[in-house]
């Protein structure tokens, strides 16, 4: 049976089409860059993109697999270089901005990941490289003896 034959059918694809749509026109004339952040899980994913959400302004979609987030972003409000410090400020690397060492301690142990060479600050200062980090095939979910 073809499915765009029957009314049902044209109804499941039209909503299908506008489903497709509608995520992407959420954000007014949106930008889309994709980045390196660095993380390891499932937890790090929910963080990551919690930190770039902003209801009709910006949106991340992180996959652990790859270490990289695609940014969707309305310019007028916001920038990669913004959404970039937000991810940052709650424990995740980028290529161009490292959290600081405080809150990337505070993580949950399966969420330390081998953090990149140190970056230059604005200051010119270098940060500290960690090391000695658990990888996180080390890590016991919470109650187990994680963190």
């Amino acid at each position: 049976m073809n499915i765009v034959k029957n009314s049902s059918g044209w109804l499941l694809l039209t909503v299908m089409l506008l489903t497709g749509t509608t995520l992407n026109a959420q954000i007014a004339g949106a930008k889309t860059s994709t980045v390196k952040v660095y993380g390891n899980c499932g937890m790090c994913e929910k963080t990551i993109e919690k930190a770039a959400w902003e209801k009709g302004v910006s949106q991340a979609d992180w996959n652990k697999d790859t270490k990289m987030a695609v940014l969707t972003f309305d310019p007028a409000k916001t920038s990669e270089e913004a959404l970039l410090k937000k991810i940052a400020a709650v424990g995740y690397d980028s290529d161009n901005f490292r959290a600081s060492n405080e809150v990337y301690d505070n993580l949950h142990a399966c969420c330390h990941y081998d953090r990149p060479a140190p970056l230059k600050s604005s200051q010119g200062q270098m940060t500290k490289k960690r090391t000695g980090v658990k990888k996180a095939e080390e890590c016991k979910p919470a109650g187990e003896g994680g963190k």
